[in-house]
């Protein structure tokens, strides 16, 4: 916050950081949503048969 605070007064428009900010945060959250929904069926898929470090027959 102090950093913010030094930006508005040095009068550096703080609009452009906060919205980059604000994608890189959403889009790095939804990245590890999708990696974790996308890890837990190939996983059950690892605890039904196939040795751990072998790949599964369906990734090709």
């Amino acid at each position: 916050m102090f950093a913010v605070n030094l930006l508005a007064t040095t009068g550096v428009d703080t609009s452009g950081y906060f919205i980059t900010a604000g994608v890189l945060v959403v889009g790095g959250i939804v990245l590890v949503l999708i990696r974790r929904l996308t890890a837990r069926p190939q996983r059950k898929i690892d605890n039904g048969g196939t040795p751990q470090g072998q790949t599964p027959s369906n990734e090709s």
